[in-house]
Parts: structure tokens; C-alpha cells; sequence
């Protein structure tokens, strides 16, 4: 797998010790959206990052003529093979400036992820395990935490090999049959970081819905081994920040029982 060199600019010191704790990795070629491109073993990447749409950024086809995705029709999803070391502390989040860097460069890369974003984590087996479509009401960029925030108690047990996924925000992945993994209609919504709650969700995912041509939008999904150090205070859902998220993950979990 080729690395990738990154510039990073306005980090705070912890945030670029963390940052450089490990590599960078590329979409080589076209990450598959159901066939899993292999990164980074056996260590575990801080950031990934890609391209979504017709065509890749460069303008050259990639995959089948027009541009299509590797496993063939449109480019809706990129899926990863990776290996997550602190299944605890286990944070990825596709790129906003106001999470961790003001600037970023990458060789043609620049900036950030600018579009509606959705992330989603899979067992190799494909069986759905948590998903999250934005971080806030506000914010339509995607945050994914190691347990969910909606009352399903799916989390990330132990550490190994999983499929972190990225796709447009309006794309989400479906079991055979066309049957959703998740539901993002429950309380709260598209905010929550879900369970494999929906209608396929004991099955492992097909294939994406809807599968139609999308423009070329760049990404970058940040992998950060621990949320903050030394722990925040009031940091109920462990996303590094303590704010009305927080009250609403205390509330969703008010009166249940720890194992």
C-alpha cells in the first residue's frame, strides 16, 4: 500500500501526537463498495482518504468504462478492511476542521470533506455493527463512536479486523433483498450512532441504496486511537467534547443497566 505525506496545520500538540501516531493510507485505485479494500496490516491508520463519484479526481476511468465503481455501477461507497487496535477508544470521523485541523494538504487533495458523508462499521462478515449519518444537527459530516448512542447496546467487544465504510450521505447499505441495516428514523434520529436496528439487520449488507451516478466528491475519515487525554470531564458519548450530545446520550441510556 503506498503512504501518503500530510501536512497538518493549527493542531493543538496532543492532536499531532495523536496525528502521527500511525500512517496515512490512499484509496488505491477504487476501494470497492462491496468488495473491501485491504489497508494497512497489521497496523492500524489514523486517516484514509478517497474519492466518491463518477470519476476520480484526476479525471482518468477507473473500474468498468465510465468511471463506475470496482464492483461495477456507480461510485455511491468505499468499504476498508481495517484493523482496530483500542476497540474502546475507537473514534472515525470523516474530516471537519472544527473536530481536529484547520488545513490540510495532500498531494491533489486539498482541504476538507465538504459534502454529506455517512460512516458505517461492519463485522468481516458484513453483519452490521454501528452507523452514524451526521455528527449534529448542524453538521452533516459523520462521527463514529465504539458503542451506540441509540439504546441497541451494539458496540465494538474486541479488538481485530472490521469494514469501516464511507458513502454519500443519502446512500445507506442494504441486506439482500433491498432490506435497510439501520434505522435512522427512531429517536434521535439521524444524529444517533445506530445499531444494525433496521428490518435487515441480522443480515450481512448486499449492496447500496440508491445506486445512482453521484459528482466526484473528495474525503478524508480520521482514525483516532484515543478520544482525549486525559478523559474530559462530562464526555458521556466519548467524541472529545462536551455539549448537548452528551445530555442527549444520558438521557437515551437513563435508567438502563451495565453489564
Amino acid at each position: 500500500m503506498r503512504r501518503q505525506t500530510v501536512l497538518n496545520f493549527g493542531l493543538s500538540a496532543m492532536l499531532v501526537s495523536a496525528a502521527s501516531a500511525g500512517p496515512d493510507w490512499t484509496e488505491m485505485g477504487d476501494a470497492g463498495k462491496t468488495t473491501p479494500q485491504l489497508i494497512g496490516f497489521p497496523v492500524q491508520p489514523q486517516s484514509i482518504a478517497g474519492v466518491l463519484g463518477e470519476l476520480p479526481l484526476d479525471g482518468l476511468e477507473r473500474g468498468p468504462p465510465g468511471g463506475n465503481d470496482s464492483d461495477g455501477g456507480p461510485d455511491v461507497a468505499d468499504v476498508y478492511d481495517i484493523l482496530i487496535e483500542t476497540n474502546e477508544e475507537f473514534i472515525a470521523t470523516t474530516y471537519d476542521q472544527t473536530f481536529t485541523v484547520t488545513l490540510e494538504v495532500e498531494g491533489e487533495r486539498t482541504g476538507s470533506t465538504n459534502f454529506d458523508t455517512a460512516l458505517w462499521l461492519f463485522r468481516t462478515d458484513k453483519r452490521g455493527l454501528l452507523a452514524n449519518n451526521d455528527i449534529t444537527s448542524l453538521n452533516n459530516r459523520s462521527r463514529l463512536l465504539p458503542v451506540a448512542t441509540d439504546g441497541t447496546g451494539s458496540r465494538i467487544v474486541n479488538p481485530g479486523r472490521y469494514l469501516l465504510a464511507v458513502s454519500f450521505g443519502d446512500v445507506a447499505p442494504v441486506a439482500p433483498g433491498g432490506l435497510p441495516l439501520f434505522n435512522f428514523n427512531n429517536n434521535p434520529g439521524p444524529t444517533q450512532v445506530s445499531g444494525p436496528d433496521g428490518p435487515g439487520g441480522t443480515s450481512p449488507f448486499a449492496g447500496w441504496v440508491p445506486d445512482s451516478p453521484r459528482p466526484v466528491r473528495k474525503y478524508r475519515i480520521l482514525i483516532r486511537p484515543t478520544p482525549c487525554a486525559p478523559p474530559c470531564a462530562g464526555d458521556a458519548n466519548g467524541d472529545a467534547s462536551v455539549n448537548f450530545e452528551d445530555i442527549t446520550a444520558v438521557l437515551a441510556s437513563w435508567q438502563s443497566t451495565c453489564p
